[in-house]
């Protein structure tokens, strides 16, 4: 089994006391997300960070943005700006229009993503719409799934990146 270490990641702030939200599909940005994880190995690799499994809440949050959005881009569905069509997972961030209010990427798309309590949030790559809505969910079993990454929530502020 890899590792349970992690480097350090951008992340985003959720709104005045929110907390903050990885900027990008673990482990980071221009990285293949990491997927085929178990839930439990996804709060492992969160809490190696200092950090934690996003909550339902917060997931949805970072996606919709300040302003609610239906979808990481705005109220509707626009294909090809997130990586929700036919095809193979891309690296965090390779689609630049597919970018939350927040600042959050691949929110939609590319890798559907674990939420504490076993929720799955965001689609995966070659589900479309209605998958790629920011208010979709499904419950997941807990195991590993090709199309299944995770992103990490912390409540303060992350530590600086190094340079």
């Amino acid at each position: 089994a890899p590792p349970l270490v992690a480097p350090p990641v951008e992340m985003v702030a959720l709104g005045r006391g929110r907390g903050y939200l990885d900027a990008y599909e673990f482990p980071g940005r221009g990285a293949a997300p990491r997927v085929n994880v178990s839930l439990e190995t996804a709060r492992a690799l969160c809490v190696a960070r200092g950090a934690r499994l996003c909550s339902p809440r917060e997931w949805e949050l970072g996606c919709r943005g300040e302003g609610g959005a239906s979808y990481p881009f705005g109220p509707e569905y626009l294909e090809g700006l997130c990586n929700t069509g036919e095809g193979h997972l891309l690296p965090a961030g390779s689609m630049p229009e597919c970018r939350s209010g927040v600042g959050a990427y691949d929110m939609s798309g590319n890798a559907a993503e674990w939420t504490e309590r076993g929720l799955v949030k965001g689609g995966a790559v070659g589900e479309g719409d209605p998958a790629a809505r920011c208010s979709r969910d499904r419950r997941g079993d807990g195991k590993p799934s090709p199309a299944i990454g995770f992103r990490c929530c912390r409540d303060s502020a992350p530590p600086p990146l190094p340079n």
